[in-house]
């Protein structure tokens, strides 16, 4: 079985704005936070939210996992 090692990449109680380059997790925390991929990066791109409205941006056929509670109203995400 192969392994895929993430970098972790954590935010702070208010926002973030992120953007993946590829093999990357990202932890939001608590806060409005920006989430997105970089150019046509179709590698492992890892977000997960937190508290607060969050939005995660997929554009140019690219592959995004998304974990979030769901305990945030104002979460959305953009598909271009």
């Amino acid at each position: 079985m192969s392994t895929i090692n993430l970098t972790e990449r954590i935010g702070v109680l208010g926002a973030d704005s992120f953007t993946s380059t590829g093999y990357t997790c990202f932890l939001g925390l608590q806060g409005n936070d920006n989430f997105s991929v970089s150019g046509t990066n179709r590698e492992w791109n890892v977000f997960i939210g937190g508290q607060g409205s969050d939005t995660y941006t997929a554009s140019n056929n690219n592959t995004i996992t998304i974990g979030d509670g769901g305990n945030s109203l104002g979460d959305k995400l953009v598909a271009t």
